[in-house]
């Protein structure tokens, strides 16, 4: 057998390999340019688009707080309503009694002395809930020092009459916020509470008045530490379906009510988170529905969350 000694190899000429070589780095670097290139694009449209997004969520925001005032409005003045008429038509009755009195023969000046200190109450008593309803939507966002068992008893005060034509009782057991004083945002507080208890008025409304008077009531309690105040609002009324439960604190639905927006809630949490140093949250969505304010004692800026 006849050995060739034959071998197979392939080349390239120097030259031919440097122009190759120069086409693949130069191809490489265009390519890289291009993806650096993209990439900055697509940084820069996202940027735009991020931040247009914000301007838009803010504005879409301001409008669903003013939409929220506005409804929170119309349900003070429906408050407004029922608190001052009944003082305005006892002393519309007593002024009468006193007019027939004076022109009758059978004149008593203590009877009519009587009558006008009635009359001084129901008029202290007028100027008092509208002095309390001036500071609920106050601009003032200052804190200040008060007392929180003051605070909760005008929010109650401005329901009261609205919830007994309803035949709806609220109790407050106060023992856990005897002479506690917070600095804080009173009227952001009591913004907040009044949501709680007109949401919970609008839970029970459904219940039939003679067969459920037990559970026609809203119970309001308190819990304290060191650094925050925990205020429990708790009624016993239809509840909260599952699937409002899911979405309870959102912007888009979150009320109860046949019409509702939910945006009460979902601004209550807001202003509690962001400005009073502490949280809004659902304890138990039936038998009671009960809502946990956490407050912080001092928002002077370490209790913040």
């Amino acid at each position: 057998m006849i050995d060739f000694n034959w071998y197979v190899g392939a080349g390239t000429e120097e030259e031919a390999y440097n122009d190759a070589m120069q086409r693949f780095f130069k191809h490489s670097a265009i390519i890289f340019g291009c993806f650096v290139l993209f990439v900055v694009i697509i940084n820069s449209s996202y940027t735009f688009l991020y931040r247009r997004s914000e301007a838009k969520r803010a504005e879409y925001e301001k409008i669903l707080q003013y939409r929220s005032k506005i409804s929170e409005l119309g349900e003070l003045i429906s408050v407004i309503n029922h608190q001052i008429c009944q003082p305005i038509n006892a002393l519309a009755l007593l002024v009468n009694d006193a007019i027939n009195r004076l022109s009758s023969k059978d004149f008593n000046i203590k009877e009519l002395e009587a009558n006008l200190i009635t009359s001084q109450k129901d008029i202290l008593l007028i100027n008092k809930t509208i002095d309390i309803f001036r500071n609920f939507y106050s601009l003032n966002d200052m804190s200040a020092e008060f007392e929180l068992k003051n605070c909760v008893e005008n929010v109650l005060h401005v329901t009261r009459t609205e919830l007994a034509v309803r035949s709806i009782r609220a109790n407050m057991d106060a023992s856990n916020a005897e002479e506690i004083k917070m600095y804080s945002i009173e009227n952001f507080i009591q913004q907040i509470l009044l949501v709680l208890v007109q949401n919970a008025k609008d839970a029970i409304l459904p219940l039939k008045a003679l067969r459920d008077m037990d559970r026609r009531r809203i119970d309001i309690t308190f819990q304290t530490d060191e650094k925050f105040v925990y205020i429990f609002v708790s009624d016993f009324g239809t509840g909260i379906a599952k699937d409002v439960k899911k979405r309870l604190f959102s912007e888009f639905k979150g009320s109860t009510k046949r019409k509702g927006t939910g945006i009460g809630l979902f601004f209550s949490k807001k202003i509690a988170k962001e400005k009073l140093g502490g949280d809004l949250t659902l304890v138990s969505d039936k038998m009671p529905t009960t809502f946990k304010l956490a407050l912080a004692k001092n928002i002077t800026g370490e209790n913040y969350v």
